[in-house]
């Protein structure tokens, strides 16, 4: 049987070659349960070698690339839904809430619905407006703008504008990079990344939701720099030494369990 730095090395070798690994495929061929071969993709994922998606894992691309809705929604599903949970814990009725978009947001959009607090919610995603429109106990703003191909999440000068000029009382927001050091957050597309900036500027306090992958890492879009206070929730699969220095710096760190644990 292979030594997990033999396999790690197999693995990086494969994403190299195919651009995605096949859990079950992989396991049996490394002699190897399905749990031990997740946890070989979670440090990949850890490291920067792979993204983890639903059935197994595909190679990073670039820091501006994002793989398609269909995809991510798929990817990392129970996660999503555990941070959702989490985040729950700091609503409280009669908040003004701004939403970020991404699939984070979306599994958080569903979580919102199985508690029937009075809100007013402002979702930057023409899906999560969909969900939450839905519930008679939510006043959902939804902000001009243009609407993005594919993802349907709302962004440009008049969404900025939207979120600038109201005060929330909270904003839902979800990063492609979090840097330990700095505590820059930032995003895959500047277009996006201004938008978050509009909502998190004009906001009294931030839960932020980052994947292990956006821990310590620093995306192509730079969006603000976290503020002492921030609740940050994540996997506690996430890097150990980076959630210290984060926690160290003033941000609530929050984390949940991993679906790899399973």
């Amino acid at each position: 049987m292979a030594t997990q730095i033999e396999r790690l090395d197999l693995l990086r070798a494969e994403l190299r070659e195919r651009g995605r690994v096949n859990t079950a495929e992989a396991s049996e061929r490394l002699g190897v349960t399905s749990l031990t071969l997740r946890r070989d993709i979670i440090a990949l994922e850890a490291e920067g070698s792979a993204i983890r998606v639903h059935g197994g894992a595909i190679a990073p691309t670039s820091r501006s690339f994002e793989p398609p809705l269909a995809e991510r929604l798929r990817s990392n599903s129970e996660l999503k839904a555990a941070m959702a949970a989490k985040a729950m814990q700091h609503i409280r009725p009669g908040m003004n809430v701004a939403l970020d978009f991404g699939t984070r947001i979306l599994a958080f959009a569903q979580e919102l619905r199985q508690h029937p607090l009075s809100l007013v919610i402002a979702p930057s995603s023409l899906e999560s407006a969909r969900i939450l429109g839905a519930d008679p106990h939510f006043r959902v703003m939804i902000p001009g703008g243009f609407v993005g191909p594919g993802d349907f999440n709302i962004y440009g000068s008049e969404t900025e504008a939207f979120f600038s000029r109201h005060r929330w009382d909270l904003c839902v927001l979800t990063v492609a990079g979090l840097d330990a050091d700095s505590l820059l957050l930032s995003d895959l597309k500047p277009e996006y990344a201004s938008v978050k900036r509009a909502m998190y500027e004009s906001s009294d306090a931030a839960l932020i939701l980052a994947e292990p992958r956006h821990i310590g890492t620093r995306s192509f879009a730079p969006i603000a720099t976290a503020r002492p206070g921030d609740v940050l929730i994540t996997s506690d699969h996430s890097p150990s030494e980076a959630l210290r220095a984060l926690a160290t710096s003033g941000l609530k760190v929050e984390t949940v369990p991993d679906s790899a644990d399973d």
